[in-house]
């Protein structure tokens, strides 16, 4: 994936007529291991199915992406088909991102005790990158920007499209994983201080 990326500028043509058997190798073994851990996932879906519905996200995005990497890799589509294979690629990877912002912020409900708006939560962390992917497509298309490749291409829209999300779903990730930890140090001191309270009441 990095090398399709990272390598368009240079030579694009290349990649075009005959890919680079490593990228194949490798969304190959991403596609394998991702199928693998969205099986067992499958097969414990009903013990919990809120925090395993966020990891089977993920493990489904990583597939789906990976298939539309193999499939145009050995298939190379058409050019009227670059636009909708770079905006399903970006929309893919932003989801599979989300979904660890998700994780966190269900944490985070339930230590504030507002449990009620897991699936709220959800909803707008996966809503909100698939609009900004829309937006960018519209914007793309109305601009009749030409499209050169069905990745995304370093340099491109797209491709500054989804590393400023992608980049901003990393910043709020830091930012709520502090909360969170925070959160949960405030609560394990006043569980001991709880403790000992009790403790010198029994004495």
């Amino acid at each position: 994936m990095l090398h399709l990326v990272l390598g368009a500028s240079q030579a694009p043509a290349a990649v075009d007529t005959s890919p680079p058997v490593v990228v194949a190798a490798g969304c190959g073994c991403c596609l394998a291991l991702s199928l693998l851990t969205l099986v067992l996932l499958l097969l414990r879906c009903r013990l919990r199915p809120r925090a395993l519905f966020l990891k089977l996200q993920c493990c489904a995005a990583t597939v789906a992406a990976m298939a539309v990497f193999l499939h145009a890799v050995h298939r190379p589509p058409s050019p009227s088909c670059y636009a909708a294979l770079a905006t399903t690629l970006e929309a893919l990877l932003l989801i599979g991102l989300s979904s660890h912002i998700s994780k966190l912020l269900l944490i985070h409900t339930e230590l504030m005790r507002i449990g009620n708006l897991n699936y709220a939560v959800v909803g707008v962390t996966t809503g909100a990158p698939l609009l900004a992917v829309l937006c960018s497509h519209l914007a793309y298309m109305s601009a009749e920007w030409p499209v050169r490749h069905w990745w995304l291409e370093t340099g491109s829209p797209f491709f500054f499209m989804f590393a400023a999300s992608a980049a901003l779903l990393c910043v709020l990730f830091v930012l709520l994983c502090c909360t969170v930890l925070r959160r949960l140090s405030s609560l394990r001191a006043n569980k001991l201080a709880d403790a000992e309270a009790a403790g010198l009441a029994s004495r």
